[in-house]
């Protein structure tokens, strides 16, 4: 796991009294089964070239936008988390794949979400698979994109 905005936040409320091992047990019911850091990304080495997996600090409306600027800066293929997008693509000049993950809940049980109204867009149920060096997005947003009968 990458330690993201929700877990910072969560130790900056507790002015640090809780490291990562202690949100860690908090939150997962075997954390002795995860491989755990404290940076906000890790760096794979595939047959494809490397990918940077990130939960990045910045969000961007538009889908791969922060993605885009992130691959351009690492020069890596890049699955961001943190905008909640889920869209797989190619930098401008392709160059590099980048792919927003989505994320594993429903948008409208999320109290900060659902209380407020908000011009970000619309949170997308989805996760990457990164096999062998390619990504696989799968989504489950009612739209045909993701042929679950392929799969499973």
């Amino acid at each position: 796991g990458l330690m993201g905005n929700h877990y910072i936040r969560l130790q900056k409320f507790v002015a640090g009294a809780f490291d990562e091992t202690d949100i860690i047990s908090l939150v997962y019911s075997n954390p002795d089964k995860l491989k755990w850091s404290n940076y906000g990304y890790c760096i794979v080495d595939t047959p494809t070239g490397e990918w940077r997996i990130t939960h990045p600090k910045n969000y961007g409306i538009n889908q791969l936008s922060v993605a885009e600027t992130l691959t351009f800066k690492h020069r890596q293929n890049i699955i961001s988390h943190h905008e909640h997008h889920a869209a797989i693509g190619f930098d401008r000049y392709g160059w590099n794949v980048i792919v927003n993950n989505g994320c594993l809940l429903e948008q409208n049980k999320l109290t900060y979400v659902a209380l407020d109204d908000s011009k970000s867009a619309s949170m997308m149920k989805a996760f990457c698979m990164l096999k062998d060096g390619y990504p696989y997005l799968f989504c489950d947003n009612g739209l045909p994109f993701t042929d679950w009968s392929k799969w499973l």
